[in-house]
């Protein structure tokens, strides 16, 4: 009977040190959420990508107001003609006919979808402007580390 109990104490107390001695994992870090606190500074900022192989240059703009994200804007800029995309009549109609899209459509949801879901990665880049689409992600997520 000694020997039992010798033996069920003996492995509580390794079971006691092991438990004891094993490594700690750390609480997750929580994520920012659309409704949490972010650590943006009020302001807007604007970060651009490089031109394409057709002189386009890429920038996406955001707006924030009280640490979130209030406005989000992306066009590409053509030095060449000194206009936006979506103010270029001739683009604008030749990318309709090329894929039934309405460019100014797209980037105005991927500003609007920046705006509601309050991270660039959580947008929707397809729909007609993929290229475009992954651009403003990129970009969004630059400017948005300008902001921290």
């Amino acid at each position: 009977m000694k020997n039992k109990v010798i033996l069920i104490l003996t492995t509580l107390l390794i079971l006691t040190i092991l438990i004891g001695c094993s490594p700690q994992t750390p609480p997750p870090t929580p994520s920012p959420t659309p409704e949490g606190d972010t650590a943006y500074n009020d302001g807007t900022y604007t970060a651009k990508g490089e031109a394409d192989d057709k002189g386009w240059t890429p920038e996406a703009t955001i707006v924030i107001k009280d640490g979130k994200i209030t406005e989000a804007r992306y066009d590409e800029y053509s030095s060449e003609s000194s206009t936006f995309k979506t103010e270029d009549e001739e683009y604008k109609e030749s990318f309709m006919n090329a894929n039934k899209v309405d460019i100014v459509k797209v980037y105005e949801r991927f500003g609007n979808e920046l705006v509601e879901k309050q991270d660039p990665n959580k947008v929707d880049a397809t729909g007609g402007a993929t290229s475009s689409g992954n651009k403003f992600i990129e970009l969004a997520n630059k400017a948005l580390k300008q902001a921290q």
